[in-house]
């Protein structure tokens, strides 16, 4: 959710609420329309990669804003999703892909992905894509990978109690 407050900005009706889909991404392209400013190629030297987000300002003039095909998330490393529509497909902790209809399970609790094996596939493949794109890992191959147990026993330290005992 997003609670925005611009008295002689927003041109929405005062309280209203909207269901449109905005993300982190879609600030940046929001700031640069409001101060007419582009989006550089290059920053210093470097090139810099594509914005993938969008203007909020049609929401925030109470108009309909051209929705994402596809918002992608990676949190460090591990934790990836990809969002399509009302379909959801999450890897926690670079498990399995699990997949939500997040109209009806906003609270993502029933997995669809065995029901829905093509979908799954097709935003898993999307993910991947992205990610190499975005300069992210490519993680979440579907399986849990093992932790690592310790093979070589430490002995016990004395407490200091047993220590001024002696």
């Amino acid at each position: 959710p997003l609670i925005a407050h611009w008295p002689n900005g927003l041109k929405a009706t005062p309280g209203s609420i909207t269901q449109q889909v905005g993300h982190l991404v879609d600030f940046m392209p929001t700031l640069l329309e409001l101060t007419g400013t582009t989006y550089p190629p290059q920053f210093n030297g470097q090139t810099l990669k594509a914005l993938r987000g969008r203007s909020l300002l049609p929401i925030f003039d109470g108009k309909t804003a051209q929705p994402h095909e596809a918002l992608y998330f990676d949190f460090a490393g591990k934790h990836h999703a990809v969002r399509m529509g009302k379909w959801k497909l999450v890897s926690k902790d670079r498990g399995p892909w699990e997949l939500y209809d997040i109209e009806a399970d906003r609270s993502e609790l029933n997995d669809l992905s065995k029901q829905h094996v093509a979908r799954t596939e097709q935003m898993r493949q999307a993910w991947q894509t992205w990610a190499k794109q975005a300069g992210g890992k490519a993680g979440a191959k579907g399986k849990k990978k093992k932790k690592k147990t310790k093979t070589k026993r430490e002995k016990p330290r004395p407490n200091a109690a047993a220590r001024s005992q002696k």
